[in-house]
């Protein structure tokens, strides 16, 4: 009997214990999605307050697409960082030239570090780096906003 009682309370500890860090691991992962969404909110703030600064004259409508490179380093001989860098036409280079940031609306802020070939003549456009063929299929092709906001 006396065996069957350390038994019986064996498992209840043990229950007691999985409950305990079930709860904590809920816990955890509330405050991680909490952070998440806290991160989203500022940068949605920080985006409202570029687009409340952006000054007409720095504003073109371009076309975004995307690419993968093959190369791993870029006009700037910097190596890209997928969903950070992008190329830009030449056209759009003649305004805003390397290393600058921009905001494209839908898109958020990108660095310029590369140019694309010279095939689109007078044409805006953006080349956005992204890691995989499925994430460029994804974004397409589209006409948006974009302003520069810094050189």
């Amino acid at each position: 009997m006396k065996t069957l009682s350390i038994i019986l309370i064996t498992i209840i500890v043990y229950l007691s214990i999985s409950l305990i860090n079930e709860r904590e691991t809920r816990r955890q992962a509330d405050e991680v999605i909490t952070a998440h969404e806290a991160y989203e909110a500022i940068l949605n703030d920080y985006a409202q307050y570029l687009e409340s600064r952006l000054e007409v004259k720095y504003q073109k409508i371009v076309t975004i697409t995307a690419y993968v490179p093959e190369n791993p380093t870029t006009a700037t001989m910097i190596k890209p960082i997928p969903g950070w860098h992008c190329a830009i036409s030449k056209a759009l280079y003649k305004e805003w030239g390397l290393g600058g940031k921009f905001y494209a609306w839908g898109y958020g802020v990108h660095e310029i570090l590369d140019v694309m070939p010279d095939i689109y003549g007078d044409e805006y456009r953006i080349d956005l780096m992204v890691g995989t063929v499925e994430e460029a299929n994804k974004i397409g092709k589209s006409t948006v906003q974009a302003c520069l906001i810094e050189r």
